[in-house]
């Protein structure tokens, strides 16, 4: 009798230990919210959302995908950006 009492036990044990943990989750949470709202805190946006970041678009006809500024092929596609899209290689 005494193996189905100690499995309960546990079992209360182990939602009890669940119950504080997801309690002090969503008062961590709650707070954060609370700090941000009223201090202004840092965004969790990415910088390419935000506008931070200059983008340029893909000119191919059927991606026009959002790429860095700095990116020398498109993310999405694969073209290449930049004057050596233009360039082709000559066989000698």
């Amino acid at each position: 009798m005494a193996p189905p009492v100690v499995g309960i036990m546990l079992f209360v044990v182990v939602m009890i230990i669940t119950a504080v943990l997801f309690t002090g989750w969503v008062a961590i949470t709650m707070l954060r919210w609370l700090w941000r709202a009223l201090v202004g805190g840092p965004s969790q946006m990415s910088p390419v959302s935000r506008g931070s970041l200059e983008t340029r678009m893909c000119r191919q006809e059927r991606c026009h995908a959002p790429n860095p500024m700095h990116a020398q092929f498109c993310r999405r596609c694969g073209s290449a950006f930049g004057e050596s899209a233009n360039a082709r290689r000559v066989a000698v």
